[in-house]
């Protein structure tokens, strides 16, 4: 489940989502006005860069990635521990004791890799926002 949208020009309808797109968790990290290509009209978008954020929004922000990071590293542990089983690694004849040994190092290997991808993520991100709005060349950006 998730919330679809689709960005439009409250002018002329144009979709600047280029259709119903997934919404990620509401972080309000992008940028904060956006301008029609074809009618020109300039409309917020309650986001804000990164750099803008006050302290409030910025504490917001980490913690709906923590709580993203969280939820993907147990999706990832679970699908590793799911693999094991598949590879052989589980079978009957494993011990109670080594099933809880695979385990958490599933759930240790899933969450250090979903803290590395969401790192990652977001400093590229953030980067590219700000860069965005420092040079203005964002396809449908506008600064008023």
């Amino acid at each position: 489940m998730g919330i679809y949208i689709n960005a439009k020009c409250q002018k002329c309808g144009f979709s600047f989502s280029d259709g119903y797109k997934r919404s990620a968790l509401n972080s309000k990290l992008g940028l904060p006005f956006i301008k029609c290509p074809n009618c020109n009209t300039v409309s917020k978008t309650g986001n804000q860069i990164y750099s803008l954020m006050n302290s409030w929004e910025k504490r917001k922000y980490f913690f709906i990635q923590i709580l993203q990071t969280l939820i993907n590293g147990i999706a990832i542990s679970l699908i590793l521990f799911m693999l094991s089983f598949f590879l052989k690694f589980i079978n009957e004849s494993t011990t109670d004791k080594e099933g809880y040994v695979i385990l958490i190092i599933c759930l240790i290997v899933g969450f250090i890799v979903s803290v590395i991808i969401s790192y990652f993520y977001n400093k590229i991100t953030i980067a590219k926002l700000e860069k965005a709005y420092k040079n203005k060349d964002e396809r449908y950006f506008a600064d008023v």
